[in-house]
């Protein structure tokens, strides 16, 4: 299962570190430090194939795969106290680290 659909820079816009950069296959290592443990998870991010989407948009069609993945809603992975504020990079930030952990990927 992919996880989400980012170009390299569009990951560095949204502060998640990333390594192990492929041009090849258009693909880069992410890496998500998990809150119990020390070690390092890392997940494989494959960039979209439409070189104009900017990050929010490409975030926007992400959740728009996950809504088809989860049918009942995933409302639930992205909820936070501020929903009603504009969404800032850390905020995006955090609430992809968080919807990793409860996906369990």
């Amino acid at each position: 299962m992919s996880i989400c659909f980012f170009r390299p820079n569009e990951i560095a816009e949204i502060r998640l570190k990333f390594s192990n950069v492929n041009k090849s296959e258009n693909q880069a290592s992410l890496r998500l430090a998990p809150k119990q443990a020390n070690a390092i998870e890392t997940y494989e991010v494959y960039e979209t194939d439409n070189e104009e989407l900017s990050p929010k948009l490409a975030i926007y069609e992400w959740m728009d795969r996950l809504k088809k993945q989860f049918p009942k809603g995933t409302d639930f992975l992205l909820w936070h106290k501020g929903f009603n504020k504009p969404t800032t990079t850390k905020d995006i930030s955090l609430q992809l680290t968080k919807l990793l952990r409860e996906l369990k990927i």
